[in-house]
């Protein structure tokens, strides 16, 4: 029994991760490279990076997932578009809520995330920045955390355990105080959807959507003008979430 515990998690958590960061080490080394070849610092946004190496990361994990889940006979529920639908005024409404209270807190002005977000906006071409953001690094965090992590405390612990762990776990993962709280909470209602659903795919579509909302609304947030017009937009994004919560629980 130890030893199969060892497995799983040699299988589900090392293994994975162990791929995601040398595969992203490469890429930094490449960039390095690059920098070496041309004799001078080529600036490119650091998120830009990111999204070039998490698009390495998909081609890795996908089949890596697929090998998992069948060795350990993880079974997913059909696709329903009507629970698809579900996931996108959630994800907008926890995106929006989210990185509000980012703006609010102390150390916003010091918000490195945001910040490079909006100069990835402004210097790239906004089809590049979807790719790279919206596309690329929730389809790797969701088949990092909501896949392989969740499936291994699912397995081991059930998935309760695994809906609070792997929410603590992508918060810490975010290493800075801003991106941890947004990855606590997002990450919250992203395991639920998991659990909910028991489909993968609906996790990846909400983080789809989350990351999008960001991309496309973080300067407006930042150019929210006070308390009160704040208040407002969470007061909405409360509704909604509630209102939604409401329909995928009580609703068939």
């Amino acid at each position: 029994m130890i030893k199969s515990k060892f497995r799983l998690i040699v299988d589900g958590i090392l293994i994975p991760f162990i791929v995601y960061f040398g595969v992203t080490m490469f890429v930094a080394f490449l960039y390095g490279v690059v920098n070496a070849i041309m004799h001078r610092e080529v600036e490119i946004n650091t998120i830009f990076i990111q999204g070039i190496a998490d698009g390495c990361v998909v081609f890795a994990l996908l089949p890596l997932y697929m090998i998992f889940k069948n060795k350990y006979d993880i079974k997913f529920t059909k696709i329903s578009v009507k629970n698809i639908l579900y996931t996108i005024p959630l994800a907008f409404s926890v995106c929006i809520i989210c990185n509000i209270f980012i703006q609010l807190m102390p150390s916003a002005a010091d918000n490195v995330v945001s910040k490079e977000i909006v100069k990835m906006t402004e210097s790239y071409n906004i089809w590049v920045s979807l790719l790279m953001v919206s596309i690329f690094v929730p389809i790797v965090e969701e088949l990092l955390f909501r896949g392989f992590f969740y499936d291994v405390v699912d397995i081991l612990k059930g998935p309760i355990a695994a809906m609070v762990i792997t929410s603590i776990a992508f918060g810490i993962a975010h290493l800075n105080l801003e991106q941890g709280i947004y990855g606590l909470i997002a990450g919250g209602f992203l395991s639920y959807i998991r659990y909910k659903f028991n489909n993968l795919s609906y996790t990846v579509v909400m983080h789809l959507f989350m990351n999008f909302c960001s991309l496309i609304f973080i300067k407006p947030i930042l150019e929210l003008g006070g308390l009160r017009e704040m208040s407002f937009v969470i007061f909405i994004c409360v509704a909604i979430i509630v209102l939604t919560l409401y329909r995928i629980n009580f609703k068939k």
